[in-house]
């Protein structure tokens, strides 16, 4: 918008798709499961709650640029996978492959830590889905208990968030093992 702005465009108003979410828009609304995907509000609690896509209205509305590091990966709509045929001619850049987009390392990652877990590998699918560059951390590749092993790993790969899935979860070895449970599930955080 603020480069249309830039060409003497005068943008004075814009519209926004899914004020208040859609379901099921991940399969072109051509069958009904409910999946609801939130859009400006997220409507799943008592009060509607901003999400990260107001912040970006507000700031297109101020005339300030977007700043969030996943606009800065195509979106679904120019990426191969949401042809349910080859492209003929319709503009898809080849680069944008699904294995180019997750191991880009152009684009900063989100860290998901907890690689073993139901949680952590719920994380890593959402993002394969949506095409976001993560890395999923095993304890070994990062124990979170460990400080100097945490920033040596933030530092060298630069995440611009980090999700902590890990945590210590088998109870009948948390009873048996308390400092490790408190020291994983309470330092480590």
């Amino acid at each position: 918008m603020q480069e249309l702005r830039e060409q003497g465009l005068d943008v004075c108003a814009i519209t926004v798709e899914a004020l208040l979410g859609s379901y099921d828009w991940n399969s072109l609304v051509t069958r009904w499961v409910g999946n609801y995907e939130s859009g400006v509000f997220d409507l799943r609690s008592p009060q509607p709650r901003e999400t990260a896509i107001a912040k970006m209205i507000c700031d297109l509305a101020a005339g300030r640029n977007p700043d969030h590091p996943v606009l800065d990966i195509p979106t679904w709509w120019h990426r191969p996978e949401h042809l349910v045929y080859p492209p003929v001619s319709c503009g898809i850049d080849e680069k944008w492959t699904e294995e180019s987009i997750l191991s880009s390392t152009f684009h900063r990652p989100l860290v998901i830590i907890g690689a073993r877990g139901t949680l952590g590998k719920a994380f890593a699918r959402l993002c394969k889905v949506r095409g976001i560059p993560y890395h999923l951390l095993t304890r070994q590749e990062m124990d979170i208990a460990h400080p100097v092993t945490v920033d040596m790993v933030l530092t060298e790969l630069q995440p611009w968030a980090v999700i902590n899935a890990a945590g210590y979860v088998r109870v009948d070895d948390a009873e048996r093992e308390p400092g490790n449970h408190l020291h994983v599930n309470t330092v480590g955080v």
